[in-house]
């Protein structure tokens, strides 16, 4: 527990600019009283900052106030859930607090569970249910301080609605409402329902009427009709959304509307007979005009007969120019002809020089790094050699240096007996 106390003290010396003076007066007076069994550490800080005792949270999913801790103090507590099998549990952060112990229970049975954590939260791993929870705060000597209230949670289990819908439904007289008789199982009371047009996407919102009503939020339900308003006909699809996020689409629906189908019915009638009227008259028109024609045709065969004849010699003069202009177009197709077969030769020349070049720089780098290899071969050897002849040196130097100590010894030797 002493580290844990060294290790808060390094930390606000050094990772707390503003408030590090004061802060240092306090924790070193707190180390002074230490070994006599003290500690200053914000007395009652949660009492005096909540005088009415209550937490400032509320029950539920969501708990906590957003205001910031004192010391000492559990707040701004919240439930979420990190993955479909794992719940997480996250209070604000207190700066004067070592460690939390956070205590959960299930409702139902009773059952605890007590977990410990430094940091400001804990996962866990809940079977569905309705669940509560406290967290207590510890100090730097491992005393309990305060405690949040009991905070409520639910658990959902993550199902995927079931739904089987019929091929075909009718929007009612008034042309707005539209009920489907459905069976949809694994649902709660937040699932939402949708109808989805196939065509165009457009989403309209529904409601879901329950036939068997989930008696808790975690557990599922059934509906037995689907109701939307503003729906149109055409060929639409059911999308069923539980809170987890799960969801299911149904078989499309053709989706019918009577009353607009009557209407429709009876103006196409109308503009049948109306279709018919006209037919009539067009008729008669008809045959006033061909009576017309004839007496219109007589007048005009000596003129078509002088026409023909003109034709036939505007006939014959137009095919000798397209005959001339067919034969300036094949000269200047066979000169393109020509001219693109000499570009194709160009270019193959192009990229053969270009392919010589090519080969012949990869032969010159490869002779190049052939000469480096044997080069750095070379130096390689080189080096080695020096480092033996310098090896040998080194030993030549060791065995003279031997020598002469084994030759001034002598001497020595030597010089003592002619004193002696």
């Amino acid at each position: 527990m002493t580290k844990a106390v060294f290790s808060r003290l390094k930390e606000f010396l050094f990772g707390r600019g503003r408030h590090k003076v004061h802060t240092l007066k306090v924790l070193i007076f707190a180390l002074l009283l230490l070994e006599a069994g003290f500690f200053i550490y914000g007395q009652n800080s949660a009492n005096a900052a909540n005088p009415s005792g209550k937490s400032a949270s509320s029950a539920g999913a969501t708990a906590g106030s957003s205001g910031a801790a004192s010391s000492g103090k559990v707040s701004g507590s919240t439930a979420s859930s990190t993955s479909a099998k794992s719940q997480k549990l996250q209070w604000k952060k207190d700066p004067n607090v070592l460690e939390y112990g956070v205590e959960i229970q299930e409702i139902n049975t009773g059952k605890k569970q007590t977990l410990k954590t430094e940091e400001n939260f804990v996962e866990v791993s809940l079977a569905p249910g309705s669940y509560r929870y406290k967290i207590t705060a510890y100090d730097f000597l491992g005393r309990a301080g305060s405690s949040s209230d009991w905070l409520t949670f639910e658990v959902i289990k993550a199902s995927k609605p079931k739904v089987t819908a019929p091929v075909e439904a009718m929007i009612a007289a008034d042309e707005k409402t539209l009920s489907i008789p459905v069976n949809v199982e694994d649902i709660t009371e937040d699932t939402k329902v949708f109808l989805v047009n196939e065509k165009t996407s457009k989403k309209i919102s529904g409601n879901l009427v329950l036939s068997e009503k989930a008696l808790s939020k975690s557990e599922t339900g059934k509906a037995k009709l689907a109701e939307f308003t503003g729906a149109e006909d055409g060929s639409w699809k059911l999308e069923i959304q539980n809170p987890s996020g799960s969801k299911t689409v149904s078989q499309s629906i053709n989706v019918r509307n009577p009353a607009k189908e009557k209407r429709e019915a009876e103006e196409k009638r109308i503009q049948e007979e109306k279709r018919l009227a006209e037919e009539r008259r067009l008729a008669e028109e008809k045959r006033l005009e061909e009576e017309a024609r004839i007496a219109a045709e007589k007048r005009a065969a000596e003129e078509k007969r002088m026409q023909e004849e003109m034709a036939r010699i505007e006939k014959e003069k137009a095919e000798e120019e397209a005959r001339r202009i067919a034969e300036m177009e094949e000269l200047r197709k066979e000169e393109e002809r020509i001219q693109a077969e000499k570009e194709k030769l160009r270019i193959e020349e192009e990229k053969r020089l270009a392919e010589e070049k090519r080969l012949e720089e990869e032969r010159m780098v490869e002779e190049e790094k052939r000469h480096a290899a044997e080069l750095a071969e070379e130096q390689k050897k080189v080096a080695k050699e020096e480092k033996k002849l310098a090896q040998e040196a080194k030993k030549q130097a060791a065995r003279e240096k031997k020598m002469a100590a084994k030759e001034k010894r002598r001497e020595e030797k030597e010089e003592k007996k002619r004193a002696e």
